[in-house]
């Protein structure tokens, strides 16, 4: 905590919000979107999925079931026909107001009019007293969005067997939570049903040693299937033991890009082949 702490204070002095120009990035996408049919949610293990011009991609690192429910919520119209939205092993028990990356709820709050999902949480995590800061220096990355990121090189530490190990248990951590947040899920699937959309839930690829340490697929994944078979609107695509390589992989549980191009042309072809069906 103390490092967080430290971190935190250094950040404020660099004028610094983790995620902030990702986040402006995708409000000035959203903004610029006219219309569009299908909508990708989710976390990082979907950020990187190719767009097309009818497409909209709108998930984030970390990205929880409540915030995308709200963000469907928000982006949600008559031309919308397919929600794909990845569902990764920490889902399930996933609350991003809950974990230290807390502060991206204020993003949510500030950038797309999301309320916290914990209004005591917010107030025990001192998020309203930080509202004024993050506005100020959103405002700023604003006038800044056309300088261009430098991306930093993946640490060769993220592929090393220990570290995935241990993430992955953090993960099943998360996904065993009896916390109650796949009500959100159960939301998505009740008002996509209700609004005559297709919902596809994507389960990713992973490393094998990401995967050795965890329980079967079917364990894992075992609530969404459960939930999905109520709903003739709801297809799960299942990438979880596909044979990608771990050359693939950035880290244990993150493809590159070159890889996601691949997926990216997997999941469109699923859900393109429904949509002629019904069409």
């Amino acid at each position: 905590m103390k490092i967080k702490f430290v971190q935190d204070v250094i950040d404020r002095l660099r004028h610094k919000i983790l995620h902030a120009e990702s986040f402006l990035k995708k409000e000035v996408l959203i903004n610029s979107k006219k219309s569009f049919d299908t909508l990708i949610l989710g976390s990082s293990h979907i950020y990187q999925y190719v767009t097309q011009e009818r497409e909209l991609n709108c998930a984030f690192a970390s990205q929880d079931l409540y915030s995308s429910y709200k963000l469907y919520e928000k982006l949600n119209s008559n031309s919308l026909k397919n929600i794909i939205i990845s569902f990764s092993v920490f889902t399930p028990g996933h609350c991003l107001i809950k974990t230290n990356d807390c502060q991206m709820s204020i993003l949510y709050k500030l950038i797309f009019g999301i309320d916290y999902e914990y209004e005591d949480i917010a107030k025990k995590k001192k998020l309203y007293s930080k509202e004024k800061y993050f506005l100020k220096t959103i405002n700023k990355y604003r006038r800044d969005l056309n300088i261009p990121k430098k991306y930093k090189p993946i640490d060769k530490c993220f592929k090393e067997k220990s570290y995935i190990q241990k993430r992955a248990y953090k993960h099943l951590k998360n996904n065993l939570r009896p916390n109650n947040e796949m009500r959100w899920c159960l939301k998505l699937l009740e008002m996509s049903a209700l609004n005559k959309q297709q919902i596809y839930f994507v389960i990713p690829p992973f490393m094998n040693c990401y995967k050795e340490v965890l329980p079967n697929c079917e364990i894992l994944f075992k609530e969404l299937y459960s939930l999905c078979e109520q709903f003739d609107s709801a297809t799960i695509l299942n990438f979880y033991n596909t044979d990608y390589d771990d050359s693939d992989f950035v880290d244990g549980d993150h493809l590159g890009q070159e890889a996601w191009n691949k997926l990216t042309c997997e999941i469109r072809k699923e859900y393109s082949k429904d949509c002629d069906m019904k069409g």
